[in-house]
C-alpha cells in the first residue's frame, strides 16, 4: 500500500469524524437551547 493512497484514507476518514463530531456538537447545542440544564 503506498503513502498516499493511506494518507488520502487518513484524511477522508478524519474528516468524518470531525463532521460527525460537529454534528452531535450540534446537535446537543440546539437540544441545551431548548431545554436549560
Amino acid at each position: 500500500m503506498s503513502e498516499s493512497a493511506f494518507d488520502d484514507r487518513f484524511v477522508h476518514a478524519t474528516k468524518n469524524i470531525v463532521d460527525f463530531t460537529y454534528q452531535v456538537i450540534k446537535k446537543f447545542k440546539l437540544m441545551g437551547d431548548h431545554y436549560p440544564m
